[in-house]
């Protein structure tokens, strides 16, 4: 199996400000923690930081975040290579004679997930 070609600083870069602002989002975080957060985007966006400014504080808030990176790249990849099954359930026949069919999709057949 290849290894997927090594990251470039602006990727590096798009996955960190793309965290942080996914961490904004998601987590209750208290004010302390939403203005350091804003401080290190508006660090990492700024265009006349210098790059060694910017690696120092990716480094400080994500610690190894290229290992980090390799991670979620793998769990991407295992995901997307998981075979889903998908079933066809038989609904209700109303009255008017119609049938109503739901499409299910599962990892496994003890425990279906609805799509519809």
């Amino acid at each position: 199996m290849e290894e997927a070609p090594s990251s470039t600083y602006q990727d590096e870069l798009e996955w960190c400000i793309r965290q942080l602002e996914l961490g904004l989002l998601q987590h209750n975080a208290s004010s302390k923690q939403v203005q350091e957060a804003q401080f290190t985007l508006k660090v990492l966006r700024s265009q006349k930081a210098p790059m060694v400014k910017k690696r120092q504080v990716m480094k400080q808030v994500f610690g190894d975040y290229r290992q980090l990176m390799t991670k979620e790249r793998q769990k991407a990849e295992r995901l997307a290579k998981k075979p889903m099954k998908a079933q066809i359930k038989h609904g209700d026949t109303k009255s008017s004679g119609s049938v109503i069919y739901k499409k299910c999709m599962s990892e496994n057949s003890e425990s279906p997930r609805e799509l519809f």
